[in-house]
């Protein structure tokens, strides 16, 4: 029994021979995760819903019919003085998007014979967008990784709101 005392008394007080008890090692991890937890919170600033970022900034949603014509959706984009028309079915339900892009795109490839065609036929699937329960991250990974300038928020199959990468960085930078 003097043995035992004396060796965890000699373990627990001996000087370290190169080797790292467990219990130092534990704390030692313990203290470095903490303060990657601290820095991280402080580089990415608190994780925003979209929910919450979108509910303090109103944006007007300007939508199309597939139908409509690529002179029609040019007149929309200069009167709204938007950058992304959103194309939706009679439910409303978004199928697609339009930008000015295309728009400068279409012109390009087919002449001034485009501006007499649908949309439909010019129109990019909606094939990125995010909910209101994601973060503004996400948002910032989906549009910096393909290239987008705006990201369609959807909701139960209907766009609630339209994403432009300005905004989102600025709101990200002001949570820094």
């Amino acid at each position: 029994m003097i043995t035992a005392t004396v060796d965890i008394i000699n373990t627990t007080w001996a000087p370290s021979l190169g080797t790292e008890s467990d219990r130092d090692r534990a704390s030692r991890q313990r203290r470095q995760m903490e303060r990657r937890g601290r820095m991280n919170r402080r580089a990415n600033g608190p994780l925003t819903r979209i929910a919450d970022f979108i509910s303090g900034h109103a944006s007007q949603i300007y939508s199309v019919a597939p139908s409509n014509t690529l002179a029609e959706a040019a007149r929309a984009l200069d009167e709204q003085d938007v950058g992304l028309l959103t194309i939706c079915d009679v439910r409303g339900a978004l199928i697609g998007v339009f930008t000015d892009a295309d728009f400068r795109r279409a012109l390009t490839d087919m002449g001034p014979d485009a501006l007499e065609m649908t949309l439909d036929e010019f129109m990019m699937p909606a094939q990125w967008t995010a909910s209101p329960s994601n973060t503004l991250e996400y948002a910032m990974t989906i549009m910096s990784s393909q290239d987008l300038m705006h990201l369609p928020v959807v909701e139960n199959g209907v766009v609630i709101a339209i994403l432009d990468a300005a905004t989102v960085i600025r709101a990200h930078q002001d949570a820094l």
